[in-house]
């Protein structure tokens, strides 16, 4: 099979699945009796990804929920194939694509709405497009590899401490590549801000 963990990554992987598996059982049992395949629930999640990109600007809400039924169906078609005994390479690429196409995505469609920074938008899809290739590929040759800086570290906000353990490097250096992604967020919302200048509330200034 396919995927982009390294080794110590891959284990604690395992383990989530492992737990994921036991959690979803009736569901997957209930979804076997109907002839739904792993790759069914696939497809109707990228479905809804795509549905959701239409509704981000004008039903954020609508676009959220959605996207939260997307995350949902990525839980559950690994399970899925486990269960009925249908894991393949195709379905693991298939899978590996489904993962990734958000955060490939988003950052590109940030561009219309909320007029990022084209340069920073497509050059993080494609290193995160290289990154992803590259891993797979050295998986699939079983050649081992060191840390790798993954986007979740950021996004769900995780202490530098943590992530510096997680990826074994040394934390003065993750607090640097932080630091320099909230300085160049910061400079887009800046930019995209419909205010600016001092501002007072409740006699307070800004």
């Amino acid at each position: 099979m396919f995927d982009y963990f390294g080794e110590k990554e891959l284990e604690k992987q395992k383990k989530f699945r492992q737990k994921r598996d036991i959690f979803l059982k009736k569901l997957v049992i209930f979804l076997t009796r109907y002839k739904i395949t792993a790759n069914h629930i696939t497809y109707f999640g990228i479905f809804l990804f795509f549905i959701s990109c239409l509704f981000i600007k004008i039903c954020p809400i609508l676009a959220g929920v959605l996207l939260l039924f997307y995350c949902l169906s990525d839980g559950i078609d690994g399970p899925l194939s486990r269960y009925q005994n249908t894991q393949s390479k195709a379905g693991s690429l298939l899978d590996i694509f489904a993962d990734q196409l958000p955060i490939i995505i988003l950052p590109l469609l940030s561009i219309i709405i909320f007029k990022t920074n084209p340069m920073f938008a497509y050059l993080f899809s494609m290193f995160y497009i290289i990154e992803i290739f590259l891993l797979t590929i050295l998986n699939a040759l079983k050649i081992k590899f060191g840390f790798v800086l993954r986007v979740k570290y950021f996004c769900l906000d995780i202490e530098a401490v943590k992530i510096a353990e997680i990826i074994k490097i040394y934390r003065k250096t993750i607090n640097k590549i932080l630091k320099q992604i909230r300085i160049s967020m910061i400079q887009e919302c800046e930019k995209i801000s419909k205010v600016s200048g001092e501002i007072k509330i409740d006699e307070s200034y800004f």
